[in-house]
């Protein structure tokens, strides 16, 4: 008889009692992992129905919003996605209408059209500026903004040199002293008092009050020749006088 058949057959007992002890723990852990995954689908089975339960519920009552979430998101989408159209003129490359997003800018539109060319001047145009449907865009050149410089500074500079305007037509009443100078200074007939019109050559008083009944009862005079509609002033008067008055 071998040591192991002589082994086994003293402790038979005892190493069946292990092996018997072993597979008793061994079936009660495989129970116990068996039934705590059958109570976790038992439990996902059930949240999965009472969440849907609970989204049927919330769309019945109005409290889920992800559908008008959604449809603001796509019409949002729509909105930032939607096109227009711009007319641009003046120094680009190629001018035209063209279409763009309604959410570019001016400098986009100028990009689109080819560019500014090399005689353009952007200094006086808003690149950044958002585009609208039907908007034109007109980039100028050097030379024009040069002269829109120009023409601007001759107004402001006129504008300066006159003392007041005058109820019709804006037009500028000259200064009554020249500075510098040895020449009478111009009597304005559509301001002059009383005494200033006596000043003149050949207006005496009578005359004088005439001009003035003239021009409060129609207004001011538009022109110098209509002093001569003024009783008592013909045409031989007002050439002698015209040069020492204005309006």
């Amino acid at each position: 008889m071998s040591k192991f058949s002589y082994f086994f057959s003293r402790n038979k007992g005892k190493i069946i009692g292990w092996i018997s002890f072993i597979l008793v723990v061994a079936g009660a852990c495989f129970a116990i992992y068996f039934l705590n995954i059958m109570t976790t689908k038992a439990d996902s089975v059930d949240s999965r129905k009472y969440s849907s339960r609970n989204d049927e519920n919330a769309k019945i009552i109005g409290l889920d919003d992800s559908d008008k979430k959604d449809k603001n998101e796509e019409k949002e989408e729509k909105v930032t996605s939607s096109k227009i159209k711009v007319d641009i003129k003046g120094s680009v490359k190629h001018e035209g209408v063209y279409e763009l997003d309604s959410n570019k800018r001016v400098v986009d539109a100028i990009s689109l059209a080819g560019g500014a060319t090399s005689k353009a001047d952007l200094s006086v145009t808003n690149l950044s500026k958002k585009l609208k449907d039907e908007m034109v865009i007109i980039i100028y050149t050097k030379e024009e903004v040069k002269n829109f410089i120009k023409v601007k500074e001759e107004e402001v500079l006129k504008n300066t040199q006159c003392i007041s305007k005058t109820p019709v037509n804006n037009s500028c009443i000259e200064e009554n002293v020249d500075v510098g100078s040895n020449k009478k200074s111009k009597i304005s007939i559509n301001t002059a008092t009383l005494e200033e019109l006596l000043t003149l050559s050949g207006i005496g008083e009578a005359k004088a009050k005439s001009i003035i009944e003239y021009r409060e009862k129609n207004g001011a005079f538009t022109s110098l020749e209509d002093l001569t509609k003024v009783d008592g002033i013909g045409q031989a008067l007002f050439d002698k006088i015209k040069e020492n008055i204005t309006l």
